[in-house]
């Protein structure tokens, strides 16, 4: 396990070396703000040290891989822990503090915040305990008995109260001891949980046998599906899901962010909530819902459909779900605040419908390799970026309703067209994308 865990960190040198520059660097920048709000760029920075990288591998089949290996199920769990928990929270917190050490050096008549820069480190632990959990296979675990199913669905839900709500409360989490403790004592659970569940983690995710699952119906005689085929049943069943996830998460957010003792107008906070609200289901869809079906295209193509009806599917597994969030959110911001509210969270869904078509046709394009994630997270950030630049620039937050409208629904259109071209007229989004490897240890 040893030399995998080597394996792990060598093959993601060019993501954990910036990151480590930036852990470095993020130690002078606690010095130089003397203590104060740093507590989101703490956790970015965890995003990007820990169980994410991982999660990338294990959705290439990493975990039934390792089954075949003389290794027990609880030392591939616990052994992915430190790669992903234990060695990155050990990591970051020496470069935080040699961050700090350096800025001592060059001022020394300056007090270094040490109390804020141990918090900073102990949360280092608990983000990464958290992310763990969420992405490593917490909710993947549907079988066993009501009670341990209602265990998981528990700390899962608490690790989403933990991720979501500590990028909102960023600014007061190391000011006030209230939020403090709550989102403290939440990480030490999910933590604790995520190493004591690690074994758990690798026998629901690829074991080779599913457990035998008692039913209560009584025995019938079989009668053979009828309807569209697989095509229909994909698109419901992803649909659903990705709904009910999203729909969750947004309303989590709301409710931690639209509270009257933040500070912020509510005009702001709403604004936010659409913003943020959308481009987070953007991000989670996309990555983690549609994109990593892409790669069954190649046994889609074999389906008896037309190359137009397989790129409206592709396209529909990130549209779809983002459509009717922000249909829900709309309605639900409209019976709370008014009619500007839900125009500002429509139009605010409506946009990120571009991105996300665009990225359907490039995963279509240029495969699910490594660079096509790449590409999708740099959208991501410019599109967060690039916005708010144009609502407050150049007025894009007054543009008409049907305007708007229009101008998605061409984007969209645009990326349909593009994609069925892909789908009819080349082959390389088929081919799955090669992997160089080397013996362990060569």
């Amino acid at each position: 396990m040893t030399r995998l865990i080597l394996d792990h960190f060598r093959r993601w040198w060019w993501v954990l070396l910036p990151t480590a520059a930036l852990s470095f660097g993020l130690g002078w920048y606690i010095c130089v703000l003397g203590g104060k709000s740093f507590a989101f760029w703490v956790l970015v920075l965890c995003l990007w040290m820990g169980a994410t990288l991982l999660g990338f591998d294990l959705k290439h089949g990493l975990a039934r891989t390792l089954l075949a290996l003389p290794l027990t199920a609880r030392q591939i769990g616990r052994g992915w822990w430190f790669a992903s928990v234990g060695i990155p929270a050990l990591a970051m917190g020496v470069l935080l503090c040699s961050g700090a050490a350096l800025w001592s050096h060059f001022h020394p008549a300056k007090d270094v915040p040490a109390l804020k820069l141990a918090l900073a480190c102990l949360f280092c632990l608990l983000w990464l305990g958290n992310t763990f959990t969420s992405i490593y296979g917490m909710t993947n675990e549907l079988f066993g008995t009501w009670r341990e199913r209602l265990g998981v669905g528990v700390i899962s839900l608490l690790a989403m109260v933990m991720l979501f709500g500590s990028m909102l409360f960023f600014q007061q989490l190391f000011e006030k001891p209230l939020i403090f403790t709550f989102f403290l004592a939440i990480g030490v659970i999910v933590t604790v949980a995520s190493w004591f569940r690690a074994e758990r983690f690798v026998v629901g995710r690829s074991s080779f046998r599913l457990p035998v699952v008692p039913s209560k119906l009584a025995c019938a005689e079989h009668c053979p599906p009828v309807g569209g085929g697989g095509v229909p049943f994909l698109l419901r069943t992803t649909f659903v899901r990705g709904f009910s996830y999203l729909l969750a998460m947004v309303g989590l957010m709301a409710l931690l962010s639209l509270r009257p003792e933040s500070g912020m107008s509510p005009n702001f906070r709403m604004v936010m909530v659409a913003h943020m609200g959308s481009l987070m289901c953007y991000f989670f869809i996309v990555l983690y819902h549609a994109v990593p079906g892409l790669r069954q295209l190649r046994l889609w193509r074999t389906l008896p459909i037309s190359a137009s009806r397989l790129a409206a599917v592709i396209l529909a597994l990130a549209i779809l779900p983002l459509l009717a969030v922000g249909v829900v959110s709309a309605v639900v911001a409209g019976l709370a605040w008014g009619e500007g509210a839900a125009i500002t969270t429509l139009k605010s869904y409506a946009f990120i419908l571009a991105p996300a078509a665009l990225s359907m046709f490039l995963a279509t394009w240029l495969g699910t390799g490594r660079g096509v994630y790449v590409l999708l997270f740099l959208i991501i950030i410019g599109w967060g970026t690039v916005k708010p630049m144009l609502e407050t620039r150049l007025f894009f937050a007054q543009m008409p309703v049907g305007l708007s409208s229009l101008l998605v629904s061409g984007c969209v259109a645009l990326c349909f067209f593009l994609t069925r071209f892909i789908v009819a007229h080349s082959s390389h989004g088929y081919r799955a994308p090669g992997v160089q490897a080397s013996p362990l240890g060569s």
